[in-house]
């Protein structure tokens, strides 16, 4: 995701609360650019956040 779950940068708040409310990791890739080009060969989604369970994401 944009940022972290306490200060979410994105519209995705609702996904924020689950987090929130669920005690998941979270990892802000605006501060990583080697995590976001290595994300962007992993998955197929092309918006963040995106919520993985097992190495799966989970998507539409």
């Amino acid at each position: 995701m944009k940022d972290t779950p306490s200060k979410p940068k994105c519209g995705f708040k609702t996904t924020v609360k689950f987090l929130r409310d669920h005690q998941m990791s979270s990892l802000d890739i605006s501060s990583d650019e080697q995590v976001r080009q290595r994300l962007k060969k992993f998955s197929i989604l092309l918006t963040y956040p995106q919520l993985y369970v097992k190495g799966k994401p989970l998507a539409d």
